[in-house]
């Protein structure tokens, strides 16, 4: 009896009790919007036209021999139509000699032994000595020791004053056979006095013109039908300087 009662007083007061509050609902608020990145643009490379490229290359090459290899080539009995381009000098050698008695020597650049046959060399030399007999050479059919070796020669000098040149043929550093020999005052001689040679080489035959005056020939040993081109400087006192430059070989048939 008890325990029914307090079951009732249990379910009346569980119904007069208030009803519990509602949940608050959770609002989600609006994510950001990203906006896509920005593509980066490339910037395209130019298109290299080969073919203009060449074209250009072939007039520069052009208008070169016509206004700097003809003039010497038409001097010497050649043309352009007549062989190649051989050689372009692509600047200045100088060649100091500083101690007297000895030679200095360099190769044209950017070769290292120069070989050729039968040629037309064009170059313009820089004389520049302090006192004494001193000259700028150019050597040529050289056997390539051009220390004892055997090899053609022309040697401009300064000798009293007088503007003297040899043409020779050398074997073991001695003078053997004499081309030719002489002065002429085509042959300009003052400090940083810029003289033009064209020589000319085919066979065994020889031929030297300076500042466009004919300067000497002759022949060298039918043996020496090829060889390197050198450059040398010497003196026997005091300092000279030879530099060479605007340097090109053409080759002949």
């Amino acid at each position: 009896m008890k325990i029914r009662n307090l079951f009732l007083f249990a379910v009346l007061l569980a119904a007069c009790a208030p009803a519990p509050a509602p949940t608050a609902t959770l609002t989600l608020s609006p994510s950001a919007t990203l906006e896509p990145s920005a593509t980066p643009t490339r910037t395209p490379k130019p298109t290299t036209d080969w073919t203009a490229t060449a074209q250009v290359k072939a007039t520069d090459e052009m208008a070169y021999l016509v206004d700097s290899v003809q003039p010497d080539l038409e001097l010497v009995g050649y043309s352009i139509d007549e062989g190649e381009l051989g050689y372009q000098m692509e600047g200045p050698i100088e060649i100091v000699a500083e101690l007297p008695n000895f030679r200095y020597w360099d190769f044209p650049e950017p070769f290292t032994n120069p070989v050729f046959e039968d040629f037309v060399l064009s170059l313009d030399i820089v004389w520049n000595s302090e006192t004494g007999f001193a000259g700028c050479d150019v050597i040529f059919r050289s056997d390539g020791d051009i220390g004892d070796g055997e090899h053609a020669k022309l040697s401009t000098m300064r000798l009293s004053g007088a503007p003297s040149y040899d043409l020779t043929i050398v074997n073991f550093n001695t003078i053997y056979g004499v081309i030719a020999r002489g002065s002429n005052m085509a042959i300009k001689q003052g400090a940083n006095a810029v003289n033009h040679y064209v020589i000319a080489v085919q066979g065994s035959e020889v031929r030297v013109y300076v500042n466009g005056v004919r300067l000497a020939a002759g022949n060298v040993k039918e043996s020496m039908n090829k060889g390197e081109i050198v450059f040398e400087a010497w003196q026997e006192s005091g300092e000279t300087t030879c530099t060479f430059s605007n340097a090109w070989v053409w080759e002949l048939p």
